[in-house]
């Protein structure tokens, strides 16, 4: 472990405590985590937190870095081949392009084949779509007018390709309820190859599709963290990015004021939306992006070519969006506060076959509290 001192120069407020200066965390964090994102768009790697984690410690103006290193009894199988294009063929042109193709799945989402009605046993739907909540409406019961549900035995985690040579397999994917950027996993007879859906991808189907310079940043979690960061990169003069996505499911609140960047007349607005609507102003011809929805609701493709900053506040959240970029061979960094220290913790991650991920260094401990969130500040 080699001793580093980044936030030299960088002098954090004199008694800085959770109570006194919560906003400080935030700021550091996204100080820190912008310097990282400059050098890493403009292609220092060697020198970048990629591979590194750091962890520093305000009160004592200390920080100490180690190399993460690839752990090879980890649970995560480091898949990171780029997924290929695919257009909006029929599910059995899909499985005709793979080798001893046995299933189609998609990314974080669920097939339902068949749905009903709670009340009346008449009103029954063939509905054959990925959805990613068994209680979504997606018909009424023509008796009752009731929602139309699924049960355990209609719910399945992937279509069998048996069933491919009935009418299912004349069924395009779009009409499987796909969205631009779904990723969809087709398990072969020697592997499971992955695809992207892109309706406007070239009408032969399956095509390559290699990632551009890094151009797109992706932010999720809009809170102590990621508010700052915005503010940090709609204020850089860099001219690398052009395009900011914004994720977030949540809101502002009254309490969020101490602690993040925004002001009274934002509190009641999605956090996506606000700082969205922020970015805008102050980089008027910046494309931007929000989404308020938990980054598993994202299709995978957003991320795509993308610099993705993780600044969400619980180990499930940090380890879907771990998954998510590696799976787009997305570069992610990754950034934490300590308000009881207090202390930042940043580190970066690289997909590729022996590059460390998130889940390297994890113990069984930590995947039995996968859902805790971690202490923050407001």
């Amino acid at each position: 472990m080699d001793a580093v001192s980044p936030l030299m120069g960088m002098r954090p407020p004199q008694g800085i405590t959770a109570t006194a200066a919560p906003i400080a965390l935030g700021s550091i964090a996204a100080g820190l985590l912008m310097m990282e994102i400059e050098r890493i768009q403009q292609g220092r790697i060697d020198g970048s937190i990629l591979g590194i984690e750091s962890f520093h410690d305000l009160a004592d103006r200390a920080a100490q870095t180690s190399r993460l290193v690839r752990n090879r009894r980890c649970r995560f199988d480091h898949t990171a081949d780029l997924p290929e294009f695919v257009a909006d063929l029929h599910t059995s042109e899909l499985a005709a392009g793979v080798r001893g193709a046995r299933n189609i799945a998609v990314f974080g989402r669920r097939f339902v084949s068949t749905v009903g009605c709670p009340r009346c046993p008449r009103g029954v739907a063939h509905v054959w779509r990925f959805v990613r909540d068994a209680e979504n409406c997606t018909a009424s019961c023509p008796s009752c007018g009731e929602c139309l549900v699924t049960n355990g035995m209609d719910l399945l985690d992937a279509l069998p390709l048996t069933d491919l040579a009935s009418p299912l397999g004349e069924i395009r994917l779009a009409k499987l309820g796909l969205r631009v950027g779904d990723l969809l996993l087709v398990e072969g007879a020697e592997a499971v190859r992955s695809f992207e859906y892109r309706p406007d991808a070239e009408s032969d189907g399956i095509v390559d599709g290699a990632g551009d310079a890094i151009r797109t940043l992706v932010v999720v979690g809009l809170g102590n963290i990621g508010s700052n960061l915005v503010d940090a990169i709609v204020r850089s003069l860099s001219p690398l990015t052009d395009r900011l996505i914004l994720i977030d499911p949540d809101t502002y609140e009254a309490a969020n004021l101490a602690g993040q960047r925004i002001d009274a007349s934002d509190v009641g607005h999605p956090k996506a939306i606000v700082q969205a609507r922020y970015a805008l102003r102050r980089r008027p011809f910046l494309s931007v992006v929000a989404y308020v929805s938990r980054v598993e609701e994202v299709p995978p493709g957003v991320l795509r070519g993308a610099l993705v900053a993780s600044c969400v506040d619980s180990r499930a959240a940090r380890q879907s969006i771990a998954e998510m970029a590696w799976r787009m061979g997305a570069p992610f960094v990754d950034a934490a506060v300590d308000a009881t220290v207090p202390a930042v913790r940043i580190a970066g991650y690289r997909p590729g076959p022996d590059s460390a991920c998130l889940e390297c260094a994890f113990h069984d401990d930590d995947y039995a509290a996968i859902e805790q969130r971690v202490a923050c500040v407001s």
